[in-house]
């Protein structure tokens, strides 16, 4: 699949690049995501970290409690035109207007 999408982007020189590329890429985001809490990804979103506290659970079963751990999980908000395009999915696409065509 990758020979494929490289066969139609003839900038990248090889798969190597784009592998470095990427990798480079994952770990400045990881970077920043963990040094700001939130990377902003123009025209697509925000990954951003969410904090979640411990609490008490139990389990319906046995009825036995038990305390979950604090913890941190990494969420993503698509901005509104990706949110409108994710709805589209399976829909029949707009018509070609100029704004529309890149």
């Amino acid at each position: 699949m990758a020979e494929e999408m490289l066969a139609d982007h003839p900038g990248i020189p090889s798969e190597e690049v784009a592998i470095e590329l990427v990798e480079t890429f994952m770990r400045v985001m990881r970077k920043r995501l963990l040094k700001y809490g939130e990377v902003p990804l123009e025209g697509i979103g925000t990954l951003h970290i969410t904090h979640f506290a411990g609490r008490v659970m139990r389990n319906r079963y046995t009825k036995e409690r038990y305390q979950t751990p604090p913890r941190s999980v990494v969420k993503f908000k698509p901005t509104i035109p990706m949110r409108k395009l994710a709805n589209m999915v399976g829909k029949n696409p707009p018509a070609a207007t100029p704004e529309n065509n890149t």
